[in-house]
């Protein structure tokens, strides 16, 4: 049985994917509401950062694919998906490559990195500094 919170919710979404549908429509991109999956989320243009390309994607849709660094499978949803293109602003053209355990590991090494170079650069100014002194 459905709870009256999980109504609301489906009726929400059920009214947000009717909206995207009509806009993409008003805006000529598609040209009946058969073109966009039934398991797939309507895109937001709107919201999108298109950075120079011509095929934004129209909607959103479960995307299996295989972890760069350890070879895991892992879905990338169409849910995160419109989060990281409409929220997020990334780049329409860019995919997921890493599972959220090598995209924490790959994160934190390039912040270390970052430090590691910030300390370098303040040692060899410090140094710069004291061979003017002299």
């Amino acid at each position: 049985m459905t709870t009256r919170k999980e109504k609301n919710l489906a009726q929400a979404l059920s009214q947000q994917r009717e909206a995207r549908i009509a806009k993409l429509l008003a805006a000529g991109r598609i040209r009946s509401a058969k073109e966009i999956p039934e398991d797939a989320l309507p895109a937001a243009l709107e919201l999108q950062n298109p950075q120079g390309t011509w095929s934004r994607p129209l909607f959103y849709r479960d995307i299996s694919f295989h972890c760069k660094d350890c070879r895991k499978h892992e879905m990338w949803s169409a849910t995160q998906q419109r989060w990281y293109y409409e929220i997020a602003k990334g780049s329409v053209q860019a995919t997921a490559t890493r599972c959220r355990a090598c995209r924490k590991k790959h994160r934190e090494e390039t912040l270390r990195q970052r430090e590691l170079l910030r300390l370098h650069r303040e040692k060899k100014l410090a140094g710069t500094a004291e061979s003017r002194k002299k």
